[in-house]
């Protein structure tokens, strides 16, 4: 299995690279947002807690199993749409990166240049509450939107090595290989961020 992925990841290195250098612009111009336009925090965090009340519902807090469900299945889904409805030229997986890494850089400038939170250092809470979900987590959005990417742009170019169709079965089913490696890092992320940041961030809160 192990062998398996590490060959379908290799033979799709570039279409990682692709979406990985995307995800680094948009995490360097929601670091800039947040320099020169620091009052766009509100508008970010309003943001961010309609998604939690979507994700977890409203009401009382679910219990920590039933939360690490909810928020894998959300990420699973978002990255299932990435894969599949890149069909069009690539758009839903580089809006899908665009946004995650807009935020995720802007946070990270509002914690980096915050030198007191609760007490501790900014970057400190950063450091605990975003760092440990996102080893699992951001490697699987980067692959799902890579293959998305490649899912809605190869079968549109012109290659007399093989036919359109024959490129764009390849990449679908390219694309329900990787969904099993998805959703193992995607389940191993929500329990992480559940069980690990969410204690940290509550311990440095309190």
């Amino acid at each position: 299995m192990v062998t398996f992925y590490r060959t379908l990841i290799k033979d799709n290195k570039k279409w990682i690279w692709r979406a990985s250098l995307w995800a680094l612009v948009s995490f360097l111009l929601g670091a800039a947002v947040y320099i020169f336009y620091p009052d766009f925090l509100s508008r970010i965090m309003s943001f961010l807690d309609s998604v939690f009340q979507n994700i977890l519902g409203q009401g009382e807090p679910p219990r920590r199993w039933e939360t690490v469900y909810l928020i894998f299945k959300n990420n699973f889904t978002a990255s299932a749409i990435a894969l599949f409805f890149g069909l069009v030229l690539g758009i839903v997986p580089l809006f899908t990166i665009g946004l995650n890494f807009f935020i995720l850089g802007f946070l990270f400038a509002f914690f980096t240049l915050t030198k007191n939170i609760s007490g501790y250092a900014g970057i400190l809470v950063f450091l605990t509450s975003v760092v440990p979900h996102s080893i699992f987590e951001i490697p699987a959005f980067l692959l799902a939107c890579a293959f998305g990417l490649r899912f809605g742009t190869t079968w549109l170019r012109f290659d007399s090595a093989s036919s359109r169709g024959q490129r764009f079965k390849h990449s679908f089913l390219d694309n329900i290989k990787i969904l099993p490696l998805l959703a193992i890092l995607f389940f191993l992320a929500a329990i992480v961020e559940v069980f690990v940041s969410g204690k940290l961030a509550e311990m440095l809160v309190k």
